[in-house]
């Protein structure tokens, strides 16, 4: 036991122990509606949702689609090697792609479009997200003029994870609950 102590000490003395600033990424576990990217699988999101739309040719092993009655979300899950849950997309109205718009298999009745994150809502504005979250790890923007905050987990996964918002015109417009492949 002492040479365990003396092992433990030896480590953080020569590694050091980092402390977190203020503006550190915040443990963000990437976990919503029950589905926890990198740790949930295909047959999770399956018996909480139902079967969804399938689409094969997305992440390693597929993604599904569902929505709400109303059209005003769209639930995006990414499948990575073994059908585990790589990502959770969740988009403000009906997202679905064009050859699945007719499904009825997409709407989940137990898709209900409760808040984001930290009681954000679809719309709401990049100065709150901010200042619920903090500053971010990093900004990307893309060709559509989408821009995306991406604020990394410090939750002590083995692979990087986090949680990224999306918006369009300064809006909220979608949401990514996200860990990496591995």
């Amino acid at each position: 036991m002492l040479s365990l102590m003396i092992g433990i000490y030896l480590l953080v003395a020569s590694h050091g122990i980092q402390q977190s600033p203020s503006t550190c990424e915040p443990c963000v576990p990437p976990f919503w509606g029950g589905v926890l990217a990198g740790q949930s699988t295909k047959d999770h999101v399956l018996r909480l949702y139902g079967s969804g739309v399938f689409t094969p040719n997305e992440g390693d092993s597929g993604g599904t689609y569902y929505r709400d009655s109303k059209r005003s979300i769209t639930l995006h899950v990414v499948y990575y090697t073994d059908e585990m849950v790589g990502a959770l997309e969740l988009i403000q109205g009906n997202a679905l792609p064009s050859s699945a718009r007719a499904s009825s298999g997409a709407v989940s009745r137990y898709l209900k479009p409760p808040f984001l994150f930290e009681g954000l809502t679809f719309g709401a504005t990049e100065a709150a997200v901010l200042s619920r979250m903090g500053t971010p790890s990093r900004e990307e923007k893309d060709e559509e003029g989408l821009r995306t905050l991406v604020f990394l987990s410090t939750c002590g996964w083995d692979l990087e994870s986090g949680i990224s918002f999306v918006f369009r015109r300064s809006r909220l417009v979608k949401v990514i609950y996200w860990a990496a492949s591995g």
